[in-house]
């Protein structure tokens, strides 16, 4: 079977795709991954065959979106071009596909599914991206609101879709041949067949979805490609010491990067603890840190995390499940959309104690929030007491529902 893999977005919605390909090829199908330009390399060198789709998103978010978190919308800015990319490229790419599997902010690929007449399943990482009562529109960080809320923050988060973009996608739907929709949500999110890539113990879908959701399993992108060695400097660092905390916010730009390092500094020295900093698309780590932290680029989150006191991120799906997975405690900073839901279920796993989120980040709230997370006994007890119900099998199980789509 020949299947095409559209990711766009960030490292969190490309690399559970590579992983899903490494896969589908395992089981003899013909994969072809379809992403941002920028992660040419990570996907060449896993094996698949890559094409290019819109804009370079690290780009996008470090240069034209830095104050993402201050303002949401802010990709806005660059709305035209990604959904004329999108349509353009895949368009191309996708010519000789038996199946077309969309992820990410995904607008385009349920058009092509639809043009060339083939099934089309949408891959999400979190179930707050499916319409619920049970959870508000992932535009909204607060969790706690009643269900009556949670209905309407969906109808206006879907008014404000069709406000923005359903005429750009209906112009683009129209060059293909194809009716115009009537729903941006129900079209790019809700066509076909959906993949719920979270733990079917831990996150699995809320109770008031239809029917063709699967819930697979997380996809874990190392298992797939292997981990990389950690490197002798860091693996020095680990043993010069007690296990230090990780901190770092992975694709998430940042206005200031120096005034965040510097927060994140205080915090970890106020909390008493040793800490590895990544890098990331935040820039952190400019300044000259102390002996007590040490700053890293790409890094194995399976082989690094268990050997950590506590994990300090942003709510990414892929950083969430792999925390999970080591059995540490996490300490989630919430920035947009779902990691907020991802932060309100770590505190009621009884994982992570409660912390701020990026837009509301406080020295000593994060040094507390560090301190429990790395000093907890009971913490430490829940986290690996649920790492022991994690299902390895989830792209097992995604692989079986895309070939059994195939042959209905």
């Amino acid at each position: 079977m020949r299947i095409a893999l559209s990711a766009v977005g960030t490292r969190g919605d490309v690399q559970p795709m590579v992983a899903l390909g490494l896969a589908l090829r395992a089981r003899g199908h013909h994969v072809r991954l379809c992403a941002p330009p920028d992660f040419h390399g990570a996907t060449i060198d896993a094996g698949l065959p890559f094409f290019p789709v819109g804009p370079d998103v690290h780009e996008m978010m470090t240069v034209t979106c830095p104050d993402l978190v201050r303002k949401p919308l802010a990709p806005l800015r660059v709305l035209d071009e990604v959904v004329r990319c999108q349509f353009d490229d895949l368009r191309k790419a996708c010519e000789g596909a038996e199946v077309v599997v969309g992820g990410g902010i995904q607008v385009a690929a349920p058009s092509i599914a639809e043009q060339l007449g083939i099934p089309y399943f949408y891959a999400t990482y979190c179930p707050v991206v499916l319409r619920s009562r049970e959870h508000p529109a992932p535009v909204f960080g607060n969790q706690h609101r009643s269900g009556a809320w949670n209905v309407t923050s969906w109808w206006l988060c879907e008014r404000f879709f069709d406000f923005m973009m359903l005429g750009r996608i209906n112009r683009e739907r129209a060059k293909l041949g194809l009716e115009p929709v009537a729903s941006v949500y129900d079209h790019c999110f809700r066509s076909g067949h959906t993949l719920l890539a979270t733990d079917p113990i831990l996150v699995g879908a809320p109770s008031d979805q239809r029917d063709g959701v699967h819930t697979t399993g997380f996809w874990y992108y190392d298992d797939e490609v292997g981990t990389e060695p950690l490197g002798a400097d860091l693996e020095r660092f680990l043993a010069d010491g007690p296990p230090p905390v990780y901190v770092g916010f992975g694709s998430m730009p940042a206005e200031d990067p120096e005034g965040l390092t510097r927060k994140v500094v205080a915090a970890v020295e106020a909390s008493g603890q040793r800490a590895v900093l990544h890098r990331g698309w935040a820039g952190l780590g400019g300044a000259d840190l102390p002996e007590s932290i040490h700053l890293v680029g790409s890094v194995s989150h399976p082989k690094l995390f268990p050997l950590m006191a506590a994990i300090v991120h942003h709510g990414g799906a892929g950083t969430t499940a792999n925390a999970l997975r080591a059995g540490v405690p996490q300490v989630v900073v919430p920035h947009v959309l779902d990691q907020f839901w991802w932060a309100a279920r770590v505190r009621r796993l009884g994982v992570g104690p409660p912390a701020p989120s990026m837009r509301r980040l406080d020295v000593g709230r994060l040094a507390d929030a560090i301190r429990t997370a790395a000093q907890s006994a009971g913490l430490r007890d829940r986290a690996q007491e649920t790492a022991t119900q994690v299902d390895p099998a989830g792209l097992h199980r995604a692989v079986r529902a895309i070939e059994m789509a195939h042959l209905v």
